[in-house]
């Protein structure tokens, strides 16, 4: 359990426009992350996710992806199937798309942290890779559900800030977000200032609900 209010940029873009009880629901998920029912959600796209980052680092091999497909499918108990399924779709999905044919050399990025107004968000990118000399920050939705535009456009810019805050040098247009679900790539030139305004007067609601859940 986190003693202080901790989220993903992903879940805290993903609160800012929901009711009070749904925000209730996503901050329980992040302060209790060993718990039922966040414990499944955490990795559940784990083998799509390392397949794209070997599949890069092997100079697009396909063959990478076509291994992966075939220890996916072999997978027959019934969670670890259905699990398996969507893994494969996106792996699917991820090999008829623009993105497979993008020359990209993965670079190490990890975890960033930023606190803000009292909140402390964390910074993960799937993939963090060169691309003719510039760094590309890229998210993927893997999910089966299409990523609203305006939440894709407010994680960025979130992230984008963060980045700022920390120093790492970029481009706006450097920050990605491909929805495998509808072949969408999202990317904007600039940071709009009220996003940012906005989630640092959220991260007070936030940090007044967290001792409640």
């Amino acid at each position: 359990m986190h003693p202080h209010p901790s989220l993903t940029v992903r879940s805290f873009a993903e609160m800012l426009p929901l009711p009070a009880l749904e925000q209730t629901k996503i901050l329980a998920l992040q302060k209790y992350p060993d718990e039922e029912p966040a414990r499944p959600r955490v990795p559940y796209y784990g083998d799509a996710k390392s397949t794209i980052r070997r599949y890069f680092r092997s100079c697009n091999d396909q063959s990478v992806v076509e291994e992966a497909l075939s220890h996916l499918a072999a997978r027959d108990k019934p969670t670890a199937k259905a699990r398996a399924e969507h893994n494969s779709r996106v792996l699917d999905a991820f090999l008829q798309s623009p993105e497979a044919r993008r020359q990209l050399v993965v670079h190490p990025f990890g975890t960033r942290y930023q606190r803000v107004h009292g909140v402390d968000l964390r910074l993960t990118f799937d993939l963090v890779a060169d691309e003719r000399g510039r760094v590309k920050f890229k998210y993927y939705n893997f999910r089966i559900d299409e990523m609203d535009d305006e939440l894709a456009r407010t994680t960025l810019e979130l992230s984008s800030h963060i980045l700022e805050q920390q120093g790492v040098p970029h481009r706006m247009s450097d920050l990605e977000l491909y929805d495998f679900e509808t072949g969408k790539l999202h990317r904007h030139s600039r940071r709009r200032k009220r996003t940012i305004a906005r989630a640092k007067r959220h991260a007070e609601l936030v940090e007044t609900l967290w001792p409640t859940i």
